[in-house]
């Protein structure tokens, strides 16, 4: 029970991903510490985070509010805040907490080791993210190109130009994009996934992804994984289950830690009639995502459609614990225990 020795584990397990443990011992740590103790801000504002990538989200909000009441400048509780604020469609409020942060004075010297872009490319990154679903496109592009001042390489910030130029129609614009990007060596693959994206628009799906699959093919590219993040995403849409699968099979091979990449291996399994290995993908997905409504909702479906209905309604009470309010789970629960006269369906409270 040690505060730093607790801290320390919390902080590891986030960095692993491993966001469950590291919810479990930053709990703990913030139990036995004080608030005077230079750890603890740091402490809340990666429980914040792990929380929210456990779909904890309104767990997570109230933590954030809680700890900001605490230390109401910390630039990392901060971005958090203002994170919530855009994943619960609070537009207004994640804007007006990113320029909060970004125009912040310095703070006082307390337990470091911040990520130094959340006050910086990193806010103004999601800040433009804020401002394109706001239909702001000026203030969207003017940010992000202030980002890419800032940090000429941060992959993210060209990706998301890129899609709100193809997003109003900028074609030529657009191009132009494409063009500066593909002349620099480590760009060349986001200058294909944009013109990819681009052809896709036009509805030149082939050409799409011949762009792609040559980006994924070129010497260099082994270890930049955008071109075949993209590739997958294009045929999951467009492919056929029998064209996916290796994609999917190969993006894990570089990253085998993706939820997400898990959770459209199980559904293309689905697709092609291969139920237990779609259950074995949707189970490696939960254990990396706990929680995640859509992964427990096709999981559970592929488990009652195999006659474990008990199971499948175990794996959706679970992930209601955390998504109290998901529709399509609750519908999916009510739905089955109203046809069944399975003992756990007995139990509504959870």
């Amino acid at each position: 029970n040690h505060p730093f020795v607790l801290f320390n584990l919390g902080m590891t397990h986030s960095c692993a991903h491993q966001y469950q443990e590291a919810i479990d011992f930053l709990r703990r740590c913030i139990d036995v510490s004080s608030p005077e103790q230079s750890h603890v801000r740091k402490a809340y504002a990666l429980l914040v985070h792990a929380q929210h990538r456990c779909n904890q989200h309104e767990r997570a909000w109230q933590l954030c509010e809680a700890a900001l009441k605490l230390f109401p400048d910390d630039r990392e509780l901060l971005f958090r805040s203002a994170v919530l604020h855009h994943h619960f469609g609070r537009l207004k409020e994640a804007e007006n907490t990113y320029l909060r942060l970004l125009d912040g004075p310095e703070e006082a010297r307390h337990f470091t080791s911040i990520d130094m872009g959340i006050a910086g490319f990193k806010a103004r990154n999601n800040l433009a993210a804020v401002y394109s679903e706001m239909g702001l496109w000026k203030e969207a592009e003017t940010q992000w190109r202030q980002v890419l001042q800032e940090n000429p390489g941060y992959k993210p910030a060209w990706q998301l130009l890129g899609n709100m130029l193809i997003q109003q129609g900028l074609d030529q614009e657009t191009e132009v994009l494409v063009g500066r990007l593909k002349a620099d060596s480590e760009l060349r693959a986001v200058g294909s996934v944009i013109s990819a994206k681009l052809s896709e628009r036009r509805g030149a799906i082939a050409e799409a992804r011949r762009e792609l699959e040559a980006a994924v093919r070129e010497p260099g590219n082994g270890n930049d994984p955008e071109a075949l993040q993209e590739l997958c995403r294009l045929l999951f849409v467009h492919g056929t289950p029998e064209e996916t699968e290796p994609a999917l099979r190969e993006l894990l091979s570089k990253d085998s830690e993706d939820a997400a990449t898990y959770h459209n291996l199980g559904t293309t399994y689905l697709r092609m009639g291969r139920r237990h290995d779609a259950k074995d993908a949707f189970r490696r997905s939960l254990e990396l995502r706990p929680g995640f409504p859509l992964t427990a909702l096709q999981f559970g479906e592929a488990l009652k459609a195999d006659g474990d209905v008990a199971q499948a309604i175990e794996v959706w009470k679970q992930s209601l614990r955390t998504s109290p309010d998901d529709p399509l789970l609750t519908a999916a629960l009510r739905r089955t225990c109203s046809a069944s006269t399975q003992d756990s369906c007995t139990e509504e409270s959870d």
